[in-house]
């Protein structure tokens, strides 16, 4: 969760740690007149974020999740995904009204303007984020904070503090290549340590050791961190499952969204994929 620290400072809030606070929080920063979340939700995968933060926060979160992917008959149908589900209509309810108008129309670009013109207060977004400020606007890196994903209550969940996210470049070379050897000498350049240290000095997290505490931005470090107290990493929904149920999730997160779906209508929609797709 990356926050804007100056209106965060004039409405009074440090950032949410429960699922309530951040319904709290939300109420408070729009009766400010701010907007609590940032979201562009054009291209869908943002707003599965929630979602899939949602189930991992949940109980027994992380059982839930590995039953789906392998498959199980009606693993929708767990109570961490019914969670997922109420924190998103929740967070889209007139009561709490947490996002920007028109967010399922626009892109990421515009939710990240949002927050660099001080209109919005919080976004939910890949470490990349701190990458993409860095190019358009680094001055408002002094303004930009970064806290864990609330949790659903007191961190009292048996899955622990798990972080949402995936890593960032694979590299194949192709059985066609006509200069395999370089090819591979590329490989080489683009996995060793010093490549590692540029990749942090962009914003970025490298996936490979040998980047030093130095080569960070204090942001992507900070982010670094938070990966590293994580006690695990929960892969995003439509990287995780087949093909077909991870478009199903896009689009049932979607739905949901807008409202045109229930939780438990999502949960039904997403054990009729699973079953049709075995």
């Amino acid at each position: 969760m990356y926050y804007n620290k100056k209106l965060m400072a004039e409405v009074g809030l440090q950032p949410p740690t429960t699922f309530d606070e951040l319904y709290a929080a939300c109420k408070a920063i729009r009766e400010k007149g701010y907007i609590p979340l940032a979201l562009g939700n054009k291209n869908r995968w943002p707003g599965c974020f929630y979602y899939v933060y949602g189930t991992a926060r949940a109980e027994e979160g992380r059982k839930a999740v590995l039953a789906a992917a392998k498959g199980t008959a009606n693993a929708f149908s767990h109570s961490a995904f019914a969670t997922a589900g109420e924190l998103i209509a929740k967070l889209t309810s007139p009561e709490v009204n947490a996002f920007n108008k028109g967010f399922q129309g626009v892109g990421t670009a515009d939710a990240r303007r949002l927050i660099m013109s001080d209109k919005a207060a919080m976004t939910l977004m890949g470490s990349w984020f701190i990458a993409r400020i860095k190019g358009e606007d680094e001055a408002f890196l002094d303004n930009l904070g970064i806290a864990a994903f609330p949790f659903n209550r007191e961190k009292a969940n048996s899955n622990g503090g798990a972080i949402v996210g995936g890593t960032n470049c694979a590299f194949s070379i192709s059985s066609k290549s006509e200069h395999p050897e370089l090819a591979k000498e590329l490989m080489k350049y683009l996995t060793d340590s010093t490549f590692a240290a540029k990749w942090a000095k962009t914003g970025r997290i490298p996936a490979l050791t040998g980047a030093s505490p130095e080569d960070f931005s204090p942001h992507t470090y900070r982010a670094f961190e938070l990966m590293q107290q994580a006690s695990y990493v929960q892969m995003y929904f439509d990287q995780l499952f087949a093909p077909k149920l991870g478009e199903a999730h896009k689009e049932t997160v979607q739905a949901l969204f807008s409202g045109e779906m229930s939780p438990a209508e999502v949960q039904q929609r997403m054990n009729e994929v699973m079953k049709e797709a075995r």
